[in-house]
């Protein structure tokens, strides 16, 4: 099994409601939201959200950001959305 440090959360960060795999770093907001395995959210990016900040409530769901994905500073992972390295290295 491959060991892997628990998940760290920046100064700046702001975790809330989720779930964070070992590994994972966190420097801007996630909200509702799953991060995988050594995930990478930057500063100032923003994944996820509360349900009760969406207006229309079938817009809301649970943000994905798969395994070994960075989600850049400054970026927004929508709820719903699912990152996946694949997608991730299209958009780097």
């Amino acid at each position: 099994s491959d060991f892997r440090p628990p998940h760290l959360v920046g100064e700046n960060g702001k975790v809330e409601q989720c779930l964070v795999s070992n590994g994972t770093v966190i420097l801007g907001e996630v909200s509702h939201s799953i991060l995988s395995v050594d995930s990478y959210i930057g500063e100032g990016a923003v994944v996820g959200k509360r349900p009760e900040d969406v207006e229309n409530k079938d817009d809301w769901g649970i943000a994905v950001v798969g395994e070994d994905c960075i989600i850049k500073p400054g970026a927004v992972v929508a709820p719903k959305e699912m990152i996946d390295a694949e997608q991730n290295n299209k958009e780097a």
